[in-house]
């Protein structure tokens, strides 16, 4: 979604920000060409917004769990927030 575009620049240092990017422009590719497949299945058009709305809803999920809040911290903060 939208809020992956804001985030991945604003905690990856610019070596990750690009294979973050590579990585949502994949997760993107796969979405478009499997949904027409999906829509034409059995599932049909019922079918495929539930199963995108469970994925959605497990990313949720991961995001409460681990994806860390920004508010506050300096820029380096940010950058470092991932790092071991």
């Amino acid at each position: 979604g939208a809020v992956s575009w804001l985030y991945i620049p604003e905690v990856c240092v610019d070596a990750a920000t690009g294979l973050a990017v590579a990585s949502q422009f994949l997760n993107l590719t796969i979405i478009s060409f499997t949904f027409e497949f999906m829509i034409n299945s059995e599932l049909q058009v019922h079918g495929s917004i539930w199963y995108f709305s469970a994925l959605n809803f497990i990313g949720f999920l991961f995001c409460l769990c681990f994806v860390k809040e920004t508010r506050g911290l300096t820029d380096v903060q940010k950058k470092t927030l991932y790092s071991p």
